[in-house]
């Protein structure tokens, strides 16, 4: 990918100028519209992988303990594609969410009742 060699050969250069003593880490931030913690970067990731180091990696992170299981994404999307009409709110994994909240009027997201500061535990009408 040329686009990538490009931008790991400009961050060596970089490493080098700052390394050569030849300009400043300020200076070499300035120079190429990075901050200087970027270039601090740079150097720690070349001084431990070398140039090979000073490629994009991806963000992505390495596991997701939280994601779903590949059978129950198959599923919502079958789901989803069975039944376009079905939004966020309608697919039966949101309706134990509702709970006593369905059939309330969607225009207000407040209930009718509140309870007393009392502490009495009693319901007074609004």
């Amino acid at each position: 990918m040329l686009v990538e060699l490009v931008l790991v050969e400009q961050r060596y250069r970089a490493v080098l100028e700052v390394l050569n003593d030849v300009a400043s880490v300020t200076g070499v931030a300035r120079r190429f519209g990075v901050a200087r913690q970027t270039v601090h970067v740079w150097l720690r990731a070349h001084a431990t992988g070398g140039l090979g180091a000073l490629a994009d990696r991806s963000s992505r992170p390495a596991r997701c303990p939280h994601q779903m299981p590949a059978q129950v994404e198959a599923r919502v999307v079958a789901l989803r594609t069975e039944h376009p009409g079905w939004g966020s709110m309608t697919t039966p994994g949101s309706w134990s969410r509702l709970g006593w909240w369905r059939g309330r009027p969607r225009g207000r997201c407040a209930p009718r009742w509140s309870w007393r500061s009392s502490g009495s535990g009693r319901r007074t009408g609004s």
